[in-house]
């Protein structure tokens, strides 16, 4: 049995005017991820014992 190789299609190319905003929405997750991280990471370092 032969398994067909996989088609790849860009997020660019498909051409019906949905790719802005598929990009948009990628680029929107993205920044999302990044602020959740960066709150965390915040939140960490004010539980941390300051040290002098």
């Amino acid at each position: 049995m032969n398994i067909p190789e996989p088609m790849f299609t860009p997020v660019y190319d498909l051409g019906n005017g949905e790719d802005t905003t598929m990009l948009t929405v990628i680029k929107q997750n993205r920044e999302d991820e990044k602020n959740t991280r960066s709150i965390i990471f915040a939140s960490r370092l004010r539980r941390l014992p300051i040290k002098s």
